[in-house]
């Protein structure tokens, strides 16, 4: 009405039905992700990732997100891995350092541990999320039996989306934080777990000293590091490499190189 321009009631709803069904898709693939060997890393991962962040409510995407997943199956069914050497399975907590994003998977390939799951990864997803923090895929578009008719059902449907099964927001509930973590590291098979302590973003860093606690107290062995996701003064080559390094080694790991 302030405009005076023609507003297109269905082609928010066709945009609806693909950023759910697209967010249902990328839930699944990263589900493939628990196969031994793990048929992608979360770097691959991160790169495929960016499309559901630009244009999920294409139509595009939500055929190359179908794709993904029909070759994320065919790879597990044929024991294709990310890597040739799978020693070890991390998961990685908290944003990348966006600048070096390749750091902490290059560290962790030295000694043939590969980075399968992380919050940020998993966080375009539609998700089924329980009280215990388990995650498990949501249901696709189709499986919802409604017909989007005007701008009032698309609009509650995003809604529901992001209220019922989007996680982003959840990084702020803290009291939730640690389950997850444990429920993540468990399910994806994880030998330990990355947790970066983001200066650059604190409704990130929030709670993962908690959540370290969880995680060793479920047996699982964690390892955290200080740095930015976007400033690179805020990260410490040496240090970071040390830490891991060593860390590493505590599980038992030797080089490869």
């Amino acid at each position: 009405k302030v405009t005076g321009r023609e507003y297109h009631d269905e082609w928010l709803a066709a945009a609806v039905e693909n950023w759910w069904e697209h967010a249902a898709l990328w839930a699944r693939i990263c589900l493939v992700n628990q196969a031994i060997p793990a048929p992608a890393d979360v770097r691959m991962m991160g790169a495929l990732e960016i499309l559901s962040i630009v244009g999920g409510h294409e139509r595009s995407v939500v055929d190359f997100f179908q794709m993904v997943l029909d070759e994320m199956n065919a790879r597990m069914a044929d024991g294709i891995a990310a890597h040739g050497v799978e020693t070890c399975r991390l998961t990685h907590e908290g944003e990348p350092m966006y600048y070096d994003e390749g750091f902490i998977h290059r560290l962790a390939r030295r000694y043939g541990a590969v980075l399968v799951a992380g919050f940020v990864t998993f966080c375009q997803g539609l998700w089924n999320i329980d009280e215990s923090g388990r995650w498990t895929a949501g249901p696709r578009f189709g499986d919802l039996g409604l017909t989007l008719r005007n701008r009032e059902d698309a609009l509650r449907l995003l809604a529901r989306c992001y209220v019922e099964h989007s996680p982003i927001y959840r990084c702020q509930r803290l009291e939730e934080k640690a389950g997850e973590y444990v429920h993540r590291a468990q399910e994806w098979h994880c030998d330990g777990a990355v947790l970066h302590m983001d200066i650059g973003c604190h409704s990130q860093g929030a709670g993962v000293l908690e959540a370290r606690q969880a995680l060793e107290k479920a047996g699982i062995p964690t390892v955290t590091y200080e740095a930015s996701n976007g400033d690179p003064r805020d990260l410490s080559h040496s240090q970071v490499t040390d830490q891991l390094e060593s860390f590493l080694e505590r599980l038992g790991l030797v080089r490869l190189e």
